[in-house]
């Protein structure tokens, strides 16, 4: 079929829809393309930018075979499946428009709308991972009998997680269970590694990458190198009648600038994960009112939410990765004007970071997505999920695990490891050839909870206001102070606790933010790497400001004149050997408690650029060492880690600790990828 033909060939009714209610005189390129590949019967991964159209890209095609073939009844039929709850509600708010003049409806299950009653044509099912599971395994899952399709939206932010996993897994049951396939239609703008994450997601049908226009169209920037303190004044300025989003380093930003702007701005809003879901929505919905407003947020809303036409986007300090920055820049320059991105930096260090990132996405260049390979916590929750809903579970049903995704690189030796632990600490039993629950399961069995989510959450006590607004929560740490901010104002505790909420009421005087707990990510490999080309004098896609040009001078002080692009280097100074590598903190701590175990190095410190250790060291001792590192079974590096992952009190109860360890260092330290990134570097 000829692109031309394509939105001709739609079923009439859609194509009506498509034309009356929604104005469109045709699909854009990458639906077409999208379009074209579903027919075929492959799994597909669309990357385009954001605000593209990816997601219609996925839903028209399949909503078009649907009433072709007249095959839904009164079950869902596809999967749409989003990492935010805000994000599906957005999706669902979209949809509807097309899907009710064709008298469809569509199923909304997510924390904050649970299922209560099925529509009587629910052709689409919009949920999250984590409610997947719950209807997979709580509640009666055969609503999910008749799904044929799945669409995962914000992929990358998924299938470098559990979470990803999670749907792998549930998608694997749903195909046993209904003796189908089910077609895979996943969505992203950023993904560096496009052909192995589709090879990741796919299912047993062919595979189908489908790409948009190109990563980066024009955009603006403006750097402004200022002291962390004069921001305000910069955003009071800037911000001043236009409708922006100022993405923050912390919840704890947000708040301190929301109120310092709110004495020059008058509709100013804050949006993070410790607001409630209302407000936030309330939040959302006056984005798309026309007024000028400043939305002052973390990566709540860096995903593919709409909160209308943006004039512009700020960045309090500088992008932790590449993709990151260019979801945030997606958010704006949607309605056929140029994006337009300010930073605020507060050292000339920032800068070199934000120009780190800003050289990567003019190239091209985006962050692989590396998923886990060792789901040993997901792998043990499945279990208990599998015993707990059906009671009696044949051992051939946990070795039929083993055999496909997610948990194919488990070993038969670890999953019996892991089944052991389990009868020691009662959570199952064995009856013969069968699983049965144990005592420690029994405990749990009305509140399983933890075993649907993956998403660490750090205790907290709601908060809401005296006429019974729920304002969001803070941490049980913050719980004993009389006032604080939240949500763009500052609170005063009335007294007065119903349950374990917290009742306030609106305060005059200065309080700061709750302690909230939760470092930032580390610096992409891919940034840090940039890093090193500023450093070596690779030359920038784009000019520099005098402002700009003395900045990158002042960052280059603290490195030797002479270090390579792309090598690791080592240089002598003051009886130090200092080993500049730019692979980040985690991975240079990692190295330098190698070195000290194993030959002997004094090993002083480390930073995200270099490990520096006593004495004088030979270059032919480092080569050694680093050649052992990148060659050795990355199990046998488990005893040079200084430290231990951080556990919650049910991980280390349903895993044991070697395989808690070996999780840890495959999948969030990720030494097997430090290996293969180790062996491509030579050492100058």
């Amino acid at each position: 079929m000829v692109e031309k033909e394509i939105y001709s060939h739609l079923h009439p009714s859609l194509r009506y829809v498509l034309a009356s209610w929604m104005k469109w005189e045709d699909l854009r390129d990458i639906q077409v393309k999208a379009y074209q590949g579903f027919q075929t019967g492959s799994d597909l991964l669309i990357i385009s930018p954001t605000a593209g159209g990816k997601s219609e890209a996925a839903f028209i095609p399949v909503l078009d075979r649907i009433i072709k073939q007249g095959d839904c009844d009164s079950k869902p039929v596809c999967l749409y499946i989003a990492p935010l709850k805000a994000l599906i509600n957005d999706i669902a708010d979209r949809f509807t428009h097309i899907l009710n003049p064709l008298h469809y409806d569509l199923l909304v299950i997510h924390g904050d709308t649970p299922l209560k009653k099925i529509p009587d044509s629910p052709v689409f099912l919009l949920t999250t991972p984590e409610s997947l599971m719950v209807l997979l395994y709580k509640r009666d899952s055969s609503i999910l009998s008749s799904i044929r399709y799945c669409i995962i939206d914000e992929l990358h932010a998924l299938a470098g997680s559990l979470r990803g996993l999670q749907i792998l897994s549930a998608l694997n049951h749903l195909e046993k269970e209904n003796c189908t396939e089910i077609t895979r239609i996943g969505l992203s703008a950023t993904i560096g590694n496009p052909e192995e994450i589709l090879l990741w997601m796919k299912g047993r049908n062919n595979g189908v990458l489908v790409t948009g226009e190109k990563q980066l169209k024009n955009f603006e920037f403006h750097i402004y190198s200022k002291e962390k303190s004069d921001f305000f004044k910069v955003l009071s300025h800037t911000l001043q009648g236009k409708r922006s989003l100022v993405f923050c380093k912390s919840r704890k930003d947000t708040e301190v600038l929301a109120l310092a702007l709110r004495r020059f701005i008058p509709d100013v809003f804050v949006h993070h994960s410790s607001i409630s879901p209302e407000i936030r929505q309330i939040t959302e919905e006056k984005t798309h009112l026309g007024l000028p407003f400043a939305v002052l947020c973390t990566s709540t809303l860096e995903l593919g939410i709409d909160i209308g036409d943006l004039d512009l986007v700020v960045q309090e300090g500088p992008p932790r990765s590449v993709s990151s920055f260019l979801q945030r820049l997606g958010r704006t320059g949607r309605r056929g004007k140029d994006p337009l991105m300010y930073f605020l930096s507060a050292s000339p260090e920032e800068t070199c970071h934000t120009l780190s990132a800003l050289r990567n996405a003019i190239l091209g260049i985006v962050e692989p997505v590396i998923s886990p390979r060792f789901p040993y916590d997901l792998l043990a929750r499945e279990i208990l999920l599998l015993v707990i809903s059906r009671y009696r579970v044949s051992l051939t049903v946990f070795d039929n695990l083993l055999a496909e995704k997610p948990y194919e690189h488990i070993s038969k030796d670890s999953f019996r490891d892991l089944m052991r632990h389990l009868m020691v600490n009662e959570w199952i039993s064995r009856d013969g050839d069968l699983i049965i629950p144990g005592e420690t399961m029994e405990k749990i069995r009305k509140k399983p909870g933890f075993l649907f989510s993956l998403i660490g959450d750090q205790p907290s006590s709601k908060v809401i206001s005296s006429d019974g607004i729920q304002i969001g929560s803070i941490p049980y740490s913050s719980s004993d102070v009389s006032s604080f901010a939240l949500g763009g104002n500052v609170w005063q505790k009335t007294g007065q606790i119903e349950g374990d909420s917290i009742v306030v009421s609106p305060s005059g005087i200065c309080a700061a933010p709750p302690n909230w707990v939760g470092g930032q990510a580390e610096v992409s490999l891919l940034v840090l790497s940039g890093l090193r080309s500023i450093v070596a004098g690779v030359p920038l896609p784009f000019e520099l400001s005098d402002s700009l040009i003395h900045d990158v001078k002042k960052f280059k002080e603290q490195f030797p004149p002479d270090l390579p692009d792309s090598s690791l280097a080592i240089r002598w100074d003051d009886n130090r050997t200092v080993l500049y590598t730019f692979l980040g903190k985690n991975w240079n701590k990692f190295i330098g408690t190698f070195f000290e175990k194993n030959y002997q190095c004094r090993y002083l410190g480390s930073d995200i650029y270099k490990i520096t250790f006593s004495g004088i060291i030979e270059k032919s001792l480092f080569i050694q060492g680093i050649v052992r590192i990148g060659s050795c079974d990355w199990k046998d590096l488990a005893g040079f880690v200084q430290y231990s992952p951080a556990k919650s009190d049910t991980i280390s109860e349903i895993l044991p600790e070697s395989l808690l360890m070996e999780q840890w260092i495959a999948d969030t330290l990720q030494i097997p990828y430090l290996q293969e990134i180790i062996r491509s570097l030579d050492i100058s």
